[in-house]
């Protein structure tokens, strides 16, 4: 084997060992939990806008993706588990899994006026970015007491480890079609 060839396989197994072995990295979605998310404000009262909750409380790990004006509301409910930057969703009612890369950061000045906060979920080779504020952090009391009110349908639900099981395998990434008006 020449010199070079050696060195250069040497660099590819240490680069592959950087990326295999690098520790998560729990800051990418420091913001995630308890927090509400949306697409963007409302422009009136009848216009459908996305939004996201991940909550985390007393053991209790549920969200919701929803699509919703104040007239009308469509949600999916969920279980959800955050590793560093990959949140991996249960939804029982659709019977799916999904793992999405999930991130997020400051962006006051940069994100549309009033949002101090983004996040991007990527699933695949599709990303849905939304915004949030600091002062829209859902209180660890309030989030406990949420949970069951705002999810009633995952009240007594298996943990997500129950939740998991039948669902086990890859995920299907298809976290767009739940959520779509």
């Amino acid at each position: 084997m020449s010199k070079w060839l050696a060195v250069s396989l040497s660099l590819s197994l240490i680069a592959g060992a950087f990326f295999v072995l690098r520790p998560a990295r729990p800051d990418r979605a420091k913001h995630l939990i308890n927090r509400v998310w949306i697409e963007r404000m409302p422009r009136g009262d009848r216009d459908m806008v996305h939004s996201f909750v991940a909550v985390s409380a007393e053991g209790e790990r549920v969200g919701a993706f929803s699509h919703a004006s104040r007239w009308r509301a469509r949600a999916e409910l969920f279980r959800h588990r955050l590793a560093g930057g990959e949140l991996t969703m249960v939804f029982p009612q659709a019977k799916r899994r999904v793992k999405a890369q999930v991130r997020t950061w400051e962006c006051e000045g940069k994100a549309p006026p009033p949002f101090e906060l983004c996040l991007a979920i990527k699933d695949g080779d599709r990303t849905m970015k939304l915004y949030s504020r600091h002062d829209w952090k859902l209180p660890v009391d309030d989030a406990a007491t949420a949970a069951p009110v705002m999810l009633p349908g995952l009240a007594g639900a298996p943990a997500l480890d129950e939740a998991i099981a039948p669902f086990d395998g890859p995920a299907d990434g298809a976290l767009w079609g739940l959520v779509q008006p």
